[in-house]
């Protein structure tokens, strides 16, 4: 049987998971399981994170006075996130960013 979470579950989900939280403690945190949680982080674009007890962002939004060309700035990842919940299209979100879709 699928099991139904609260409206924000996924969005607390992610904000620990990038806040420095392992996948699967942030899923028990949430009361999912650890594969839901594995699951949950590939459909929100699979940033890369440091594996084991204290997980986190392994590349971390830069300061916007820092980003270059190649960056994503933390405007852009929270864009593209809310992007990928609102069921846009990569294209959809790299124009509303002013990038290319393939970021």
């Amino acid at each position: 049987m699928v099991k139904l979470f609260p409206p924000n579950t996924r969005t607390e989900f992610i904000d620990l998971v990038c806040a420095g939280m392992s996948i699967d403690r942030a899923a028990r945190r949430v009361g999912a399981a650890g594969a839901t949680g594995t699951a949950w982080w590939s459909q929100s674009g699979r940033m890369s994170i440091n594996m084991g007890m204290h997980g986190g962002l392994v590349d971390p939004a830069p300061d916007v006075d820092i980003a270059g060309d190649r960056t994503l700035t933390a405007f852009d990842r929270g864009m593209i996130q809310m992007g990928r919940r609102s069921g846009l299209s990569y294209a959809e979100i790299g124009k509303s960013i002013g990038r290319n879709k393939s970021v």
